[in-house]
Order: structure tokens, then sequence, then C-alpha cells
């Protein structure tokens, strides 16, 4: 947890914090593009298929909203656990691996499901306006985001969305992996992004995934679809 010696001490400091983030984030990143989107008047099976990853992300970071307030009302509250473990309180040891290990639960839930959703989403955009390119469902992830950075532009950020998509995948796969990174080729790894060298070494775990890296992360995924969307080509091809 970066600076902070605990997760409960990090929570206290960062709860309202955090919370306010996400909230900002849900609202201007993707509720306001949803309204966005719906009033171009599409189709509605075009307006549901651009509409979806904002959506689905969107629950996401609500629900997690809801963890921050479970977090800083209940789990890091003494009292809390003297309420609900009458018969033994655990020390406060105890306590800090079990906020640790719920911690580590939600940030799992969260990256998969933001993950999956965008890799999704590109998938189905592809059966949709280049259905030849897909071999089978099983092509890999790699080959599916190449193909958006090769035949579209996005307003000169093709390297940060580059990182920003290889980043969340990388976290994702090593999150798969109980938390160690084992990459397809055996190579350590280093993605920048945002003038930061995120380290992946082979075998072991990650230390950089804090809530703030991942909030950021889910910001620019909803700002990747967008731009993607006001592309005139990809527009073009996804509304005939």
């Amino acid at each position: 947890m970066g600076t902070y010696n605990s997760v409960i001490e990090y929570y206290q400091k960062k709860s309202f914090a955090l919370r306010d983030e996400i909230e900002r984030v849900a609202d201007e990143a993707y509720t306001l593009r949803i309204l966005s989107i719906k009033e171009l008047g599409l189709a509605p099976e075009v307006e549901h298929l651009l509409l979806h990853p904002f959506r689905v992300i969107r629950n996401e970071a609500f629900a997690l909203r809801l963890h921050f307030a479970l977090l800083e009302g209940h789990l890091i509250q003494k009292s809390w656990w003297e309420i609900t473990h009458p018969k033994r309180m655990p020390s406060d040891k105890e306590i800090e691996l079990h906020v640790r290990s719920f911690d580590m639960n939600i940030k799992r839930g969260f990256i998969i499901g933001v993950f999956s959703v965008q890799e999704h989403t590109l998938r189905e955009y592809i059966r949709k306006t280049n259905p030849g390119i897909l071999n089978n469902a099983k092509d890999s992830y790699w080959k599916i985001r190449n193909h958006f950075f090769t035949n579209y532009s996005f307003n000169g950020n093709v390297q940060k969305f580059l990182s920003v998509l290889k980043l969340l995948a990388s976290i994702r796969n090593t999150f798969h992996n109980d938390g160690l990174f084992y990459p397809y080729d055996d190579n350590r790894l280093e993605i920048e992004y945002k003038d930061h060298k995120y380290i992946f070494e082979v075998g072991k775990p990650i230390d950089f995934v804090e809530w703030e890296l991942l909030i950021d992360l889910t910001e620019e995924i909803a700002n990747f679809f967008f731009e993607l969307n006001s592309n005139s080509n990809f527009y073009n091809q996804i509304t005939t």
C-alpha cells in the first residue's frame, strides 16, 4: 500500500477520497457518455453495442463505491469486529489479514470485470465491422487489440491507450495466476504509463496495484472507447 504500513491505515486515510473519485469517474466518464450516445438516435442494436461497455463498467464502479463504504464503515472499525465476533475478538494482526484478503478479492473481481467487458466489446466490434479477420473465438487478445490501433486513429493518444490496455491486461493475467506474473514468453516486462515504469518480474508478485491506479485505468478505458466510437471510419462501419 505504498507509504502506508497497513491496508487499514490506507483506508482510514483514503476511503472518502476513493469513493468520491470512483463516483466522479462513473458519472463523468460513463453516465455522461451514455447520454451523449443515446442522443445520436441510433438503431437499437447499434446503440446497445456502443453503450454496453459504458453501462457495465459504470455498474462495476458503483458496486466498488459500496465496497469502499463497507470497508470504511465496518471492516476497518474494531467496534464492528467486537459486535460480529462476540466469542473471540480477532487480534489486530488477524483483522489486518482479514481486511487485506477482502481488499484483494475486491480488486481481483474489479480488474477481471473491467478487463473482460473491454475485451468482449472489442471482439463484438470486430464481429460487426470485420468478421473475416477472426479465425475463431480464441484468437489472441493482442491480435484483437492491435487491429483497432492499426485501422483507427485516436487523436494522438495511440501510445497512451496501448499502455493502458497492456497494463490492464498484464495486471489481470497476474491476478489470474494467484498474484504472480507468468508471461507467455517468460520475459520480464516494463510498461511505461504517465511517466512511470511499471515492472513485472517473472514469478514474482506486483506491488503497485493500488486503487488510484485502477481508477485511473478505468477512466482511460472510457476515453478509449469514446475516442474509438468518435472515429468516423469506425462509426460508419458500426452503424451500417
